[in-house]
């Protein structure tokens, strides 16, 4: 599983970190690009990538679009369950 975070503020490093602890992997994405989120991603380790804002919601199949919801409640049940 993989979740896009377009922001990179304080709380989406504090969700990232714990998407992580729950073997999701996590896609962090801001405004100014992906080479000004190169010490975030290094910090966060492992399964955290850089990119542009669009790329972040590119499926496989080229199209556009948010994260769908059952996507979005599975990994937030997942790390619901780590930090319980």
């Amino acid at each position: 599983m993989s979740i896009g975070i377009i922001g990179a503020a304080n709380v989406a490093h504090v969700f990232a970190r714990h998407l992580l602890k729950a073997k999701i992997e996590v896609t962090l994405s801001n405004s100014r690009g992906p080479d000004s989120l190169a010490s975030p991603v290094a910090e966060l380790g492992a399964g955290a990538i850089a990119s542009s804002e669009v790329s972040s919601f590119r499926w496989n199949d080229g199209s556009e679009r948010s994260s769908p919801p059952k996507t979005m409640y599975c990994a937030l049940r997942r790390v619901a369950k780590l930090l319980a």
